[in-house]
């Protein structure tokens, strides 16, 4: 017990001040609000890929999956221009953001490199617009951001200039149009593809989060941060991660080939995270049928969030995040679980999620249905069965400590 004092007093005193500077940081800020502020348009993409299942079935549905083509489709566009507006507006240097966000749409596609045709049109791969430009936009988004606010420090008029705010704007916006625009002209006539140059640096990491063992660290280190209130800390890496595994798996199914990577959101919230991080479904169940009375009202009220996948009540506003005993069958969950589902998909006994289904909000059982059909139903019984496995011991020393706590203070 001295040890996990220790331990929780070093988390609380030492890590945990370290890990909120980190977050506070401008840069995974910006991606991490941009990611947010995308968040209906992830999820009515998701909704037309799920019609356009239903189809199959119901032929009489209209098909609207051009609609994903003009909202999840243009993913990486959308990114571009929402970073540079969430930095400048994170260091309070507002004035030029609107201008920095669509000179960050323009540097973005010239870094893409599009074809010019002898008719005068310009073309694009279309992929690199959605979901597979996302670590060139992230990237371009980045770049711009810091170019802007370098030059917003600066200004060829004085603050006390009569000249009209629109006029001073403009003029002061020119430069860092310019040298981000230049830039990405300079790139294209010199023939340097951005886009595949970013894709390399993190190509490393998108092959290690593809593996078994990534797949397991990945989802250890998710609800290892999150155990200490670091809840979106992941997402500006996880996310570009996801929508290039996803977008590849689509891309080999549309070849012929199978889907092999296994690190997306649709195997993450769509799967292991049962309840939400740290499959937490199961103990809110325990809870509503404990003989605590605390500890039941805490179920009945975690309930109903559970079942949608929503656990910030039970994990910060009930016993788990700081609670040693808790814990410990938290973490375990997100080592255990990914690795069996991490098996499951690489032997080939549940189908690899090969479309864009981001419904994290429906209940997972679902969600596993939709992304692969009846193995992923079974999976994810497999899966609920032992995370309540996990969760039973620590549970019931929990609940004895409660029982304990509530009969102390009856007796008085």
């Amino acid at each position: 017990m001295k040890k996990e004092n220790k331990f929780m007093s070093w988390m609380r005193n030492v890590f945990s001040p370290k890990l909120t500077k980190l977050c506070q940081n401008t840069y995974i800020a910006a991606v991490q609000k941009s990611i947010m502020t995308l968040l209906p348009i992830i999820m009515l993409g998701s909704f037309v890929t799920v019609l356009s299942l239903l189809k199959e079935y119901i032929p009489v549905i209209p098909d609207i999956s051009l609609l994903n083509q003009f909202t999840f489709g243009l993913m990486s566009v959308f990114i571009a221009f929402l970073i540079p507006t969430k930095f400048l507006e994170e260091r309070h240097t507002e004035k030029l953001k609107n201008v920095a966000a669509l000179t960050s749409v323009g540097t973005f596609l010239v870094f893409l490199l599009p074809r010019f045709t002898e008719e005068g049109e310009m073309a694009f791969i279309l992929d690199t617009l959605g979901t597979g430009g996302m670590f060139c936009a992230v990237f371009t988004g980045l770049l711009v951001s810091k170019v802007f606010y370098e030059f917003s420090k600066h200004s060829f008029f004085s603050e006390d200039t009569v000249m009209p705010d629109i006029v001073v704007n403009m003029f002061d916006a020119m430069i860092p149009v310019a040298v981000c625009v230049l830039l990405g002209v300079i790139c294209y006539n010199c023939g340097i593809d951005i886009y595949a140059l970013s894709r390399a640096i993190f190509n490393p990491l998108t092959k290690i989060a593809q593996t078994i063992p990534g797949f397991v660290l990945v989802a250890f280190a998710e609800a290892f941060l999150y155990s200490f209130g670091f809840t979106w800390i992941l997402f500006p890496l996880q996310w570009p991660i996801w929508m290039d595994g996803i977008a590849a798996n689509a891309s080999a199914v549309a070849s012929g080939a199978a889907p092999t990577n296994i690190s997306l959101m649709e195997t993450f919230n769509g799967l292991i995270d049962i309840g939400g991080v740290g499959a937490t479904l199961t103990l809110v169940l325990l809870m509503c049928i404990s003989k605590s009375k605390k500890l039941k009202t805490i179920g009945r009220m975690c309930l109903l969030p559970g079942v949608l996948n929503i656990n910030e009540p039970v994990v910060f506003g009930a016993p788990v995040a700081y609670n040693p005993i808790l814990m410990i069958p938290f973490w375990l969950n997100a080592i255990v679980l990914p690795l069996v589902a991490g098996i499951a998909y690489r032997t080939g006994l549940v189908a690899i999620p090969s479309a864009v289904n981001q419904l994290w909000y429906f209940p997972t059982v679902i969600q596993a249905f939709i992304n692969s059909g009846v193995g992923g139903v079974v999976l994810t019984i497999v899966l609920f069965v032992l995370s309540l496995l996990i969760w039973l011991p620590f549970y019931k020393t929990y609940e004895a400590d409660v029982l304990a706590q509530e009969e102390a203070k009856e007796s008085k």
